[in-house]
């Protein structure tokens, strides 16, 4: 049996409404009830806060994939500018010439990278701000 994340919100919630409840009929004079209604609080403020870390950054992504393009653009300009037509390619050129390419698509596949993964971070971040919000409390 599955559960979505909409149930377990809605339970969850359901749960301490109803423990709120019946800690104010049975003790209605106690400081317990200023404890479950943060509680309800609390739980409310988190599902916001969840949807608010799990939705897409869009300006994010979309700076990514234009650095992402312009990477690519300047990698392919790049090696179109070689001109090995020029007759015998000495080894010594070849080595060089080797060695500067592979550095270029190492850097670049390492930007690539962080640029992909930027959203996934930014997003880790929030949720261990939130997780150490929740824990302060």
């Amino acid at each position: 049996m599955l559960i979505d994340k909409q149930s377990i919100d809605s339970i969850l919630s359901a749960t301490i409404a109803q423990l709120s409840n019946r800690v104010k009929e049975r003790f209605p004079d106690g400081n317990l009830i200023q404890a479950c209604d943060e509680l309800l609080r609390l739980s409310r403020d988190t599902k916001l806060r969840a949807e608010w870390i799990g939705s897409p950054i869009i300006s994010l992504r979309i700076v990514a994939t234009i650095l992402i393009s312009l990477i690519a653009v300047a990698l392919v300009s790049a090696f179109s500018q070689l001109n090995l037509s020029s007759g015998r390619l000495d080894v010594v050129v070849f080595v060089y010439f080797l060695n500067a390419g592979m550095n270029n698509i190492v850097i670049s596949a390492a930007v690539v990278f962080f640029l992909i993964t930027i959203e996934a971070r930014v997003k880790r971040r929030r949720s261990l701000l939130a997780i150490h919000e929740l824990r302060s409390r």
